[in-house]
């Protein structure tokens, strides 16, 4: 698949109708480094297919290191990041704070039946509190698939239900 190479770059104030605010990848192998993602947004209220505020993957296997995905306020879901569709992301080193999914879920988070890796990273602060949503920091709805968190901390997130971490295998 394609892929971009994204460094020391700066992302902000980005919106999509549906999906990926800030950045879209499909069939993916992108690079993200050192690069902020903030206060890019989405207009979908559909609670599971469609969101990611910051960054949307699908049937993609990106690498995420050394960067700052905040204060992205969306109606879907994932706020920060959505993983959808058979993606595999590795999410290293990276602080993702202050996002909201409002009708949706995952305010920091969502792996949506895909593969993850998350290590040396922050997941704080995030929000997904609107009616029946789950999991203020990471949502994980694998049916099937791992998701490895490593060496992080998961703090101060809220939600309906599963403040840090919401899981699923269904």
């Amino acid at each position: 698949g394609a892929s971009i190479k994204s460094t020391n770059s700066r992302i902000i104030e980005n919106s999509a109708n549906l999906c990926g605010g800030g950045i879209y990848l499909y069939e993916s192998n992108s690079i993200v480094n050192n690069v902020m993602l903030n206060n890019n947004g989405t207009g979908s209220n559909v609670t599971n297919q469609y969101g990611g505020g910051g960054i949307y993957c699908e049937r993609s296997n990106p690498i995420i290191k050394n960067s700052i995905i905040n204060d992205h306020n969306i109606n879907g879901a994932g706020g920060g990041i959505l993983s959808n569709w058979y993606s595999s992301p590795v999410i290293k080193n990276c602080i993702i704070s202050n996002n909201r999914s409002g009708y949706g879920n995952g305010g920091g988070i969502f792996f949506r039946e895909s593969h993850g890796t998350i290590e040396s990273s922050v997941i704080q602060q995030n929000n997904s509190t609107s009616g029946y949503g789950k999991a203020g920091g990471i949502l994980i709805d694998a049916g099937g698939y791992d998701v490895i968190i490593r060496d992080s901390e998961i703090k101060l997130n809220q939600s309906s239900k599963g403040g840090g971490i919401w899981e699923s295998a269904a």
